[in-house]
């Protein structure tokens, strides 16, 4: 029986590493150990050089990009490999289907179906074919940076990509957005595809609701203005009109409405435990729910007071500016609990010290609630209480990045924002808890 040196000696060996035999290419070294693992390019060619004699890292790239006597792709396990260029076609034959099954449950999450797939295959052939391998992170951006309409010298780049697909990849996997979209669309008025009162009724047709759908998604979760997700399917003035469009028709109040009764209905809200805390974020633009930041050194922030369940589901919030207080917040906060129907008999409110005042504990017992308050100078973990949740709940919301540096000035827009954010926590915690308990077809391969 071999001991684990001799294994490691036999491995190395193996391995082209340990013998004394070196190799003249990078060709030769790669056919001896059939492939190479090339996920990071530098550490690729440093392994083809150990294993040779006085081989350069030019002709490494020669061997690549002139000779193509070798080629890096996902031949084995979706991991990018280095392989001999003869052994491609048969190593594609034996292990494709392998790959493609395994890859297919991903695509399905991440909306790519078939013909998108060949579609981006035929635009990528054609830009490879024009432009050659990439070589650098200057030549993919300066690929990616090409005009909309493909004709400067960066055509047929990342950008139009997205472009020709119609729709990009989606800022949130599709077993979540899926099912926010159909309640979404269900509650949008039917519009024609062109305006009535046209006088030649060739007016452009109306850009579909979908796709405005997924850039305000985007915008949510990146934080990017509205002129960087603005392209050839629509502009950012069409983006804004349309938000403003849905804000008055009340559209995202309503979504986060049925999230909520939903959730209530499925699962159950935790409302015998209720938790309210502030949270202060950057305003850089002003607006009207903006104020000095106490934390910022004087910008302008804005602060939201939140109130969520016994499991941090987001009942809603009261916005104001980061320079108001917490403690004054607290009566209009809890005033939301009036849309929530009838509540338990037993109510405890947890709060932070920032709330511990003869004034807040007065208007907890006027509503027969129950207040667990943190006392002032008194230090306590965070887990000793319920309040937690509403602290982690923040942290959702502020991972949509619109929310944590928010640009807009109006206050319905921030509200509205909000609203949709507060819906998609709320699907998002749905979907997780119905996992285990319930079948439907779009049910995710793996619990959220």
């Amino acid at each position: 029986m071999l001991d684990h040196e001799s294994v490691r000696r036999l491995r190395a060996h193996a391995q082209a590493l340990a013998g004394g035999a070196r190799e003249d290419s990078a060709e030769a070294v790669v056919r001896r150990i059939f492939a190479i693992q090339a996920q990071d390019a530098a550490a690729s060619d440093l392994g083809i050089r150990v294993r040779g004699r006085d081989i350069t890292a030019q002709a490494i790239r020669t061997a690549y990009e002139k000779e193509r006597s070798i080629i890096r792709g996902w031949y084995m396990r979706g991991t990018l490999h280095t392989i001999p260029s003869d052994d491609a076609r048969w190593i594609l034959r034996l292990l494709a289907p392998r790959v493609l099954a395994t890859t297919s449950r991903r695509y399905q999450q991440l909306g790519l179906d078939d013909d998108l797939c060949q579609r981006a295959d035929h635009l990528i052939r054609r830009v490879l074919a024009a432009h050659g391998p990439l070589r650098g992170r200057a030549d993919r951006r300066d690929w990616g940076h090409g005009d909309r309409t493909g004709t400067g010298p960066g055509d047929h780049g990342v950008a139009t990509l997205c472009d020709h697909w119609g729709r990009p990849v989606p800022a949130l996997p599709s077993w979540l957005t899926e099912p926010l979209w159909d309640q979404f669309a269900v509650l949008l008025p039917e519009r024609p595809e062109y305006h009535p009162d046209h006088p030649l009724g060739c007016h452009r047709r109306r850009i579909s609701d979908r796709i405005i759908f997924d850039k305000m998604l985007q915008l949510l979760r990146f934080g990017c203005p509205y002129e960087a997700i603005a392209d050839t399917t629509c502009s950012a003035t069409t983006i804004r009109s349309r938000r403003d469009e849905w804000i008055r028709q009340g559209v995202f109040a309503r979504l986060k409405q049925i999230a909520l009764d939903s959730y209530d209905r499925i699962v159950g809200l935790v409302l015998d435990q209720i938790a309210v805390d502030g949270s202060i974020t950057k305003a850089p633009g002003g607006g009207e729910v903006a104020g000095r930041s106490p934390v910022d050194r004087g910008k302008q922030g804005l602060k939201r007071s939140g109130m969520t369940d016994g499991y941090g589901i987001p009942l809603g919030r009261v916005l104001a500016g980061a320079n108001r207080h917490d403690s004054p917040l607290l009566a209009p906060t809890l005033d939301l609990l009036d849309d929530l129907g009838p509540l338990p008999d037993d109510v405890t409110v947890h709060l932070d010290a920032g709330y511990d005042s003869d004034k807040t504990r007065t208007l907890l017992n006027e509503r027969g609630l129950h207040g667990r308050i943190a006392h002032k100078g008194e230090k306590a973990p965070i887990q000793a209480s319920q309040r937690w949740h509403v602290e982690r709940t923040h942290a959702w919301q502020n991972a949509f990045h619109r929310l944590a540096r928010c640009y807009e000035r109006r206050a319905t827009v921030v509200a509205a924002f909000f609203n949709l954010v507060d819906a998609i926590i709320t699907v998002r915690s749905l979907i997780r808890w119905a996992w285990t308990t319930h079948r439907w077809s779009e049910r995710p391969d793996r619990r959220p």
